[in-house]
């Protein structure tokens, strides 16, 4: 028996097929803000660990420097007081160390590691040659490498 006025298939949704799609659609959106955030928090660890890096670039470079300005000075390290010191810069904590090289694989060497803390992480390490001394060692004049 038909009622009259009324199809098989009324036209439309139900308040369930409705309530149905809006969760999905609540969902979809849930996610795509979860990965954005995810995606910002990435992004700005990463400029964090970029400037910390560059910061200990910087002190190895300013290291480096002053190594080669006063080799011999540094040759009596770890054992001087210029051999290890630790600063503040900007919202980064700086300390570095400085050794002689120990045996016949490290002669000639100095070892100089930079540590940056701060809203991120680094470690750097270099070795600083008497090769690299101006002006450069010859097997006449050795110089700092003797």
């Amino acid at each position: 028996m038909r009622v009259r006025g009324a199809s098989a298939h009324a036209a439309g949704l139900t308040l369930v097929e409705v309530l149905v799609a809006m969760a999905i659609v609540a969902i979809a959106v849930v996610a795509l803000t979860m990965t954005q955030a995810t995606s910002l928090r990435l992004s700005r660890d990463s400029v964090e660990a970029s400037n910390a890096t560059q910061v200990a670039n910087e002190e190895l470079e300013v290291l480096t420097q002053r190594i080669l300005e006063n080799y011999l000075a540094y040759q009596a390290c770890p054992g001087a007081g210029i051999c290890t010191g630790s600063h503040a810069r900007g919202n980064y904590s700086v300390s570095y160390s400085i050794a002689r090289g120990v045996g016949y694989e490290w002669d000639g060497l100095v070892r100089v590691e930079v540590v940056v803390d701060g809203p991120s992480r680094a470690e750097l390490e270099y070795f600083v040659s008497c090769m690299d001394v101006s002006p450069p060692p010859t097997v006449a004049n050795p110089g700092v490498c003797s």
